[in-house]
């Protein structure tokens, strides 16, 4: 029985955190669209060390939900169950994260690192998990949620590299 509840919860938060995230995503859009000006948040932005720090933050959040990964290789089944949890609640807040650090999508390769910084965030919203585990895009679901978290850790290697380099 207790089995069954804690699926159950674990259900119930997946679809609290998609929800969630799907909200926090689309505001983020939508402000990025409207462009607003955000007064002291875009001077904090405009500010080298301000950039430096968010960025960083930035950059331990995605080491963070890697840790799921790190979890699942070195066969930790008990971490993998802890880190999961918080691997989707702070996923859902994936926007939030990037917002403080710069309230728009840019441009050039900074747009392409955006891009796949949301497409990943709105893939990990809409997990199959959702549905159920056996789901048959879930392995498909997998692998483009790795490929685009691979490819987020390259493009912001590379904009890290140019930010200090240019700065």
């Amino acid at each position: 029985m207790r089995g069954g509840k804690a699926a159950s919860n674990a259900a119930r938060r997946t679809r609290w955190t998609s929800l969630v995230g799907g909200l926090l995503l689309a505001c983020f859009l939508l402000q990025s669209a409207i462009a607003p000006d955000w007064g002291p948040l875009a001077r904090w932005q405009a500010d080298y060390t301000y950039r430096l720090v968010t960025g960083s933050l930035l950059g331990a959040f995605i080491a963070f939900q890697w840790l799921l990964a790190w979890s699942r290789t070195e066969g930790r089944a008990a971490a993998k169950r802890r880190i999961y949890s918080w691997h989707q609640i702070v996923g859902a807040a994936t926007p939030v994260f990037f917002f403080v650090h710069s309230t728009t999508l840019g441009y050039g390769y900074i747009l392409v690192l955006s891009v796949v910084y949301f497409a990943n965030n709105a893939l990990g919203l809409a997990n199959p998990g959702l549905v159920r585990s056996a789901h048959p895009l879930a392995g498909a679901w997998v692998v483009a949620h790795i490929t685009l978290s691979a490819a987020l850790v390259i493009l912001g290697c590379h904009h890290l590299w140019t930010a200090l380099s240019y700065e």
